[in-house]
């Protein structure tokens, strides 16, 4: 449990539930919460508990708690044993689809972005350039580079790229990177967009492999269809989850692994795309805190070099929720194509530049405060509920004013966002960074309508924007 919870009570005899008088919150034996609600009887108790600290909670119902409807003295139940795990603290909103903070991860890689020909003098910024540093976003700068000439990466574009974005791309003879000194966390978020060559892998494990102490691998399987993810401990024991059936491997998708330890337990799912399967037979040891590893890109060791494009690849250094794969899931997915299936939240392909999101799955599963790499934040909904989304996008058109953006003729921005909200959040603050533009006479606002784009003949919304020092907002 992450909180509070509720837990039923009944006496029964002969399989069957029976009154009982006298029975009282204080008759319970209760180890490491406390009693907030007592309620129901004389068949039926209901009971909410709130755990004080992070560990088992014990709750059990002892000899001669309460008096049956004969007059006789009630036995003893088993006792009730649950793990409390305090809510996960909220993460930051300038990670990957707004989630986290540039220091919950411990690599980012974006193709196409602080991309270099060399060690970060002449960017790659053509179809076909080489990459020798393909330069990381998240505070860990890692250096993930290739010293020899003849083994470097492309960067592919258009066309060539995926869904019309841009790919780095692996010869599966001899070409790989190397991201030196990746800090993955005891518990660990790992994602990679990846495509093969072929409807079948050509060779194992390239994808994301660092075979080491701490580690982590995302391993596509030789000759088939098949892929699967391993977790390391710092004995270089493997968590290995069965492989499963991803159909084909020509088309860009999702895969990826969430692993979290604690004192009590392990957690273990590997994803791909929109499904999430967990692997309940984790049980390696301990993870060292802090400790780094070397994670090789399109290539697993020895001959293993992959054929095919990798578009985006991080790794957080805790592990995200559902609420937060979700938001994840539907940047990567908007951005590269990719069917999200049921999690679909967004779904614009018009505008699948630099999705970001907020959302809700539970009171403690939740993400409140989203920007991501772009400029537009949004925060504070004033009535999510479990279930609600709210996620936007843009065209990638330049970020100026002009005054001739058909159908709107009064100055604007060049650029055009579009939205999709699941439920009903209420209202949101809306922030917008406009540094270092020159931002045109008269009041600043935002201006929105309904459907794909502005209609003519249709008067948007207009909502004023005032300057808070940093943004502005509404």
């Amino acid at each position: 449990v992450f909180g509070s919870f509720d837990a039923e009570i009944s006496f029964y005899r002969n399989l069957q539930n029976v009154e009982v008088t006298a029975f009282e919150a204080a008759d319970l034996e209760v180890v490491n919460a406390n009693v907030l609600d007592f309620a129901g009887g004389p068949v039926n108790f209901t009971v909410t508990f709130e755990p004080i600290a992070f560990g088992e909670v014990d709750i059990s119902v002892p000899q001669g708690a309460a008096t049956d409807d004969n007059g006789l003295e009630t036995s003893a139940s088993q006792t009730l044993q649950v793990v409390y795990n305090p809510a996960p603290e909220p993460f930051g909103y300038r990670g990957p689809g707004g989630v986290g903070r540039l220091e919950e991860l411990g690599v980012w890689l974006r193709a196409g972005i602080n991309s270099f020909q060399d060690m970060g003098t002449t960017p790659a910024v053509a179809d076909g350039d080489k990459i020798q540093l393909w330069g990381d976003m998240s505070s860990a700068t890692v250096e993930v580079s290739q010293e020899s000439t003849d083994d470097r990466p492309t960067l592919v574009l258009g066309e060539n790229g995926m869904n019309g974005m841009p790919a780095v791309e692996f010869n599966g003879e001899n070409e790989y990177l190397i991201g030196n000194d990746v800090v993955p966390g005891v518990s660990t978020s790992v994602f990679s967009v990846a495509q093969g060559a072929e409807l079948e892998w050509n060779d194992h494990g390239w994808i994301a492999s660092a075979r080491a102490a701490n580690g982590f691998l995302l391993h596509p399987w030789k000759n088939s269809s098949l892929f699967s993810a391993a977790i390391m401990d710092q004995d270089e024991n493997y968590a290995n989850a069965p492989s499963f059936w991803i159909v084909d491997a020509s088309q860009p998708q999702i895969y990826g692994v969430i692993y979290e330890r604690w004192s009590v337990g392990q957690y273990f799912s590997t994803l791909n795309n929109d499904q999430r399967l967990p692997f309940n037979n984790s049980n390696i040891g301990e993870r060292a805190e802090g400790a780094s590893v070397d994670v090789r890109y399109g290539w697993d060791y020895e001959e293993r070099f992959g054929a095919g494009k990798i578009g985006e690849h991080f790794v957080y250094n805790r592990r995200v929720f559902e609420s937060h794969r979700t938001l994840i899931t539907n940047y990567l997915a908007g951005k590269f194509g990719i069917d999200p299936g049921p999690l679909q939240r967004y779904g614009w392909e018009e505008y699948p530049h630099e999705i970001a999101g907020i959302g809700q799955e539970t009171e403690y599963d939740f993400h409140a405060d989203a920007q991501g790499s772009g400029p537009v934040r949004v925060s504070n909904p004033a009535e999510m509920e479990d279930g609600d989304y709210l996620m936007w996008g843009h065209d990638n058109l330049p970020m100026s004013f002009v005054a001739d953006a058909f159908p709107i003729y009064t100055e604007r921005l060049e650029r055009t966002w579009g939205y999709k909200e699941t439920g009903e959040n209420g209202d949101v603050l809306f922030r917008i960074d406009l540094e270092g533009l020159d931002l045109p006479d008269g009041e600043l606002g935002l201006i929105t309508q309904e459907g794909w784009a502005f209609i003519p003949g249709i008067t948007p919304n207009f909502i004023p924007l005032t300057f808070d020092g940093e943004y502005w907002s509404a």
